[in-house]
């Protein structure tokens, strides 16, 4: 059989997950259909409604893609963001609202929890 790189590049070639892998994924099929379909059906405000949801603002932005000077666009332009926040203090956040409802229960915090003083 002789190899050349059309023959070896197949992109048709699907690799599935497990099923043990699926059952653990956070985002289920039927939701991830649902998310493309509102994508395709109005791409920017699917962006800006993900935008809010999933990131905090420093300040909101207004106009999520500005095409003005396209095929240059930009995306949440006047808005601000604080990526520190939204990298760090937001997943510090979280972590210690789960280990505070650890001890409630009297449980210990989970491994690598972190410490407030550390903040």
């Amino acid at each position: 059989m002789h190899k050349d790189i059309q023959s070896v590049m197949q992109g048709d070639r699907v690799f599935p997950p497990s099923t043990e892998f699926r059952k653990q994924a956070v985002l289920k099929a039927p939701a991830l259909e649902r998310m493309y379909d509102r994508a395709a059906e109005d791409y920017v405000g699917f962006w800006a409604d993900l935008a809010v949801a999933e990131i905090d603002w420093h300040r909101p932005f207004t106009v999520p893609l500005d095409d003005s000077e396209a095929p240059n666009f930009r995306w949440f332009c006047d808005g601000q963001l604080n990526v520190s926040h939204n990298c760090l203090d937001v997943q510090w956040t979280a972590r210690t609202t789960v280990a505070k409802s650890a001890k409630r229960v009297n449980r210990p915090a989970p491994a690598g929890a972190p410490k407030p003083d550390l903040h």
